[in-house]
């Protein structure tokens, strides 16, 4: 019986520390009998990139095939049409799954992730993402969406929003003309959010695995009031720049226009009348930054997150 071929692809960019440790919890995964697994880095730092001395230094000892590919154009979505056609393309692969060099994985990540795809078959699953810190973090950050993620039970689901910790059939690949993500948000962030809306346009399928569990690591540069209010910013940007180029209409725009001023004025209020609030005040703040990211989208320069990379 000829074994599934199963990618997992990881994009990196100056964090090989990130990398190992998540390299080191990958090489933990219970995987099925019938799949056989490689791990693929791609380095957006090029030929000379930490992460390829990360695989150098781990691949010969690796419970899996460990191998690297170097990206020289900058940008995150030149990083994952590298790994999309190195897998499909070059490798021939039944699945991709796809992680970022920030995470870290429980072990029983990737059979969930595949038992979902087969309960449902869709062509997309998406796992669920909690937050690692790496010391306590500040009150405010309890309940914000940026760092605790909503987590449905197990099925179908609508959209899913992100690529990390996600599986990909090879049917979508197929089926859809080889679909890439948009360069034009390989700096700003949001393209994996385009491409799947993009592919849920042509009538791709998604699912949510909530026991496929992985961490999102946060140290001290990632957990602190200037960067939330940047992702934030950069969040309501490129939401309305994927509306924008899925068909936003004049009165799209006009609708959009009209909810921002509306919580635009609410979170000011708010923000105003509950200062004394620490917390309420944060969060207030952080939803207008959001506001203000969506006018940017309508009217200025992408703003471009990515161009500088925090943690390590």
């Amino acid at each position: 019986m000829n074994k599934v071929s199963l990618i997992i692809g990881i994009p990196t960019f100056k964090r090989p520390k990130g990398l190992e440790r998540l390299l080191n919890t990958i090489e933990n995964l219970e995987i099925p009998s019938d799949i056989c697994v490689s791990i693929l880095v791609a380095d957006n730092d090029g030929d000379q990139g930490a992460g390829l001395t990360i695989v150098e230094k781990l691949s010969e000892k690796f419970p899996f095939r460990l191998f690297g590919v170097p990206v020289t154009e900058r940008g995150i979505s030149q990083v994952r049409n590298k790994i999309l056609h190195t897998a499909f393309e070059q490798e021939n692969a039944d699945f991709l799954a796809m992680l970022d060099d920030d995470e870290t994985v429980d072990s029983k990540w990737l059979v969930e992730l595949v038992r979902i795809h087969f309960d449902t078959k869709a062509d997309v699953v998406g796992g669920a993402v909690l937050p690692e810190f790496s010391s306590e973090p500040p009150s405010w950050t309890s309940g914000l969406p940026i760092f605790w993620r909503n987590r449905p039970p197990s099925g179908p689901v609508d959209l899913i929003h992100g690529t990390g910790a996600i599986l990909l059939s090879r049917r979508f690949w197929d089926a859809y003309a080889k679909p890439t993500f948009d360069v034009k948000f390989g700096l700003t962030g949001g393209g994996d959010k385009e491409f799947f809306t993009r592919l849920k346009g042509l009538g791709a399928t998604f699912a949510y695995a909530s026991e496929a569990i992985s961490y999102e690591f946060y140290d001290l540069s990632r957990v602190t009031i200037d960067w939330a209010r940047k992702r934030e910013y950069r969040i309501g940007s490129t939401d309305i720049r994927i509306m924008k180029k899925h068909g936003l209409s004049s009165v799209k725009i006009f609708n959009e226009l009209a909810k921002f001023f509306a919580a635009l004025v609410y979170y000011l209020v708010r923000y105003c009348l509950l200062y004394a609030n620490k917390n309420i005040r944060i969060h207030s703040s952080l939803k207008i930054y959001r506001q203000l990211g969506k006018v940017n989208a309508l009217f200025g320069t992408p703003y471009e997150e990515y161009r500088n990379i925090k943690g390590s």
